[in-house]
């Protein structure tokens, strides 16, 4: 088999956010490879960046102070691993002193597609939400509907903190 056969029969969980190298490689045609090598490329470093499919409150408590703390569940389309490191990303959605904050996920036992990730002293509001996967940084969706109040606006994935 060769290894463009072998990377397409690899299962999708095979690609993981962050930084990933890519290389081209072209076996030898001879079925004695020991004499002649194949043309490689050089490797070349790329950014696979996640993306967020769902974003749900699972828990959200009241704190002193006006603030707001719980758990937000995050699904992704590429799969993380357990020794990743996955921070949240939250930026109120509000265009007069907007919050920031950011939250670590705490060590997940397996690979999953999905992490559930505490929060804690958040003023409420609406917030847009990115995950970065080991630097990766998911991207925001755009408003690109012209007639739209928020056109070419930040837009989701967002959640409301009340």
């Amino acid at each position: 088999m060769s290894q463009k056969e072998s990377f397409r029969h690899q299962p999708s969980t095979a690609l993981r956010a962050g930084i990933q190298s890519l290389q081209v490689v072209h076996p030898s045609p001879s079925s004695d490879t020991s004499r002649r090598r194949g043309k490689e490329s050089n490797a070349a470093p790329f950014v696979l960046r996640p993306r967020l499919l769902q974003v749900q409150l699972i828990a959200e408590q009241e704190e002193e102070e006006d603030a707001r703390s719980g758990q937000l569940q995050l699904q992704t389309n590429l799969t993380i691993g357990a020794k990743q490191r996955v921070v949240m990303v939250l930026n109120e959605w509000n265009v007069e002193r907007p919050a920031s904050y950011l939250f670590d996920a705490p060590k997940p036992e397996g690979d999953s597609t999905s992490v559930t990730i505490p929060f804690q002293a958040v003023k409420p509001g609406d917030y847009l939400v990115r995950l970065m996967i080991d630097g990766a940084e998911s991207q925001l969706q755009v408003d690109d509907n012209p007639d739209s109040p928020t056109y070419e606006w930040y837009v989701g994935p967002r959640v409301t903190l009340a």
